[in-house]
């Protein structure tokens, strides 16, 4: 008889119908709420998530740009140490021809003095 004063309400089914009372009404409705909060929340840290994945990209793509940038670097870093190492072969062969040069000229000017001693002797 008591149940007749409540109010409920029906929801029905295939072939049942089920009857709430209010207490289980307030049950379901904060139920309800927690769950829209819940999925607020959900929602928020899949959108989170997303973010991150989005930073991880552009990270990966500035640690590809900055070794892409390395490696120009390392050849040309190798290919300037291949000019110093021909300059510095062009640098000891000149030197060696300097060296020979200037061995030549004394030779030279021994020779010359030595022409002149000999003729300034025979006169």
């Amino acid at each position: 008889m008591l149940m007749s004063w409540t109010p409920s309400l029906g929801q029905t089914g295939s072939d049942t119908l089920k009857c709430y009372t209010m207490s289980e009404l307030r049950h379901i409705a904060t139920n309800m709420v927690m769950l829209k909060s819940c999925n607020k929340q959900l929602d928020y840290a899949n959108q989170m998530i997303l973010n991150r994945g989005y930073d991880i990209d552009i990270k990966n793509l500035q640690i590809t740009n900055l070794a892409n940038q390395l490696s120009l670097k390392d050849k040309l870093i190798e290919f300037k140490n291949t000019e110093i190492e021909d300059l510095s072969k062009q640098l000891r062969l000149a030197e060696i021809k300097n060296k020979n040069l200037g061995r030549g000229f004394n030779i030279m000017v021994g020779i010359a003095a030595t022409a002149i001693v000999i003729a300034v002797i025979n006169r």
